[in-house]
């Protein structure tokens, strides 16, 4: 991206130089002081300098004086004229280019700074419940439950708590829907784990991230087997 900087300068003041001689003509009374305030323009920011500059014509002869040639007495004149010269108040004027720059970017930082706070508080709560699984504790997961070695019955994203704990048992329960589409409003309060009741083994939670059933009826490959997305306490 490339920005273009336009500066411009305006004419505030002109000043008789009556008593000065032309330079190229020679000739007196004719000197014009043009004293003038500069603006920039960046295409975000309008600016009004509080730098100022002079130039020198001579109405005679019809030529500027170039700066280099000023006389000290020209110099000091135009020393004592920018001290008192009617210039605009610098201001900044910011254009809507520049406005909505910094409305991304501020939308761009808040959401870093959301998703970082929220990074950290989901690490910070599965510190937690690694560590110490307690009652109430909930898992957002992937769930599907094997009904033979080659089938799986239901799979969906969904809910579940930790309803009571026995010893290494966690005795987990589900959400009311089964199935949560991205997009759906959760309640996560306690009456709304109605669902089906199973049993996990505390360190599989532990050790593995896992939740997963114990076996149904002796049979290894029945039960949820679940991939965690989310903790919260």
């Amino acid at each position: 991206m490339f920005i273009t900087i336009i500066n411009t300068y305006q004419p505030i003041q002109e000043i008789p130089l009556k008593n000065q001689q032309c330079l190229n003509c020679k000739k007196s009374g004719n000197l014009i002081m043009i004293l003038y305030q500069l603006h920039t323009n960046n295409g975000f920011i309008y600016k009004v300098s509080k730098k100022v500059t002079g130039a020198i014509h001579c109405e005679s002869c019809s030529t500027d004086i170039p700066a280099i040639k000023w006389t000290n007495d020209i110099e000091a004149i135009f020393t004592a004229a920018k001290k008192q010269a009617p210039i605009e108040k610098p201001t900044k004027i910011y254009k809507w280019p520049f406005k909505f720059l910094m409305i991304v970017i501020g939308i761009i930082a808040i959401s870093i700074l959301y998703f970082s706070v929220d990074s950290y508080l989901s690490n910070s709560n599965k510190k937690n419940i690694l560590k110490n699984p307690k009652v109430g504790n909930m898992f957002n997961i992937h769930y599907m439950e094997r009904t033979s070695l080659q089938k799986y019955n239901t799979q969906g994203f969904t809910w579940v708590r930790i309803k009571e704990i026995k010893k290494d048992t966690l005795i987990m329960q589900f959400y009311k829907d089964l199935n949560i589409t991205s997009k759906a409003s959760v309640d996560l309060s306690e009456h709304n784990f109605n669902g089906s009741i199973f049993n996990a083994k505390k360190n599989s939670l532990q050790t593995e991230e896992k939740i997963d059933e114990f076996p149904r009826n002796g049979n290894d490959y029945l039960g949820f087997q679940s991939t965690i997305y989310k903790y919260k306490e």
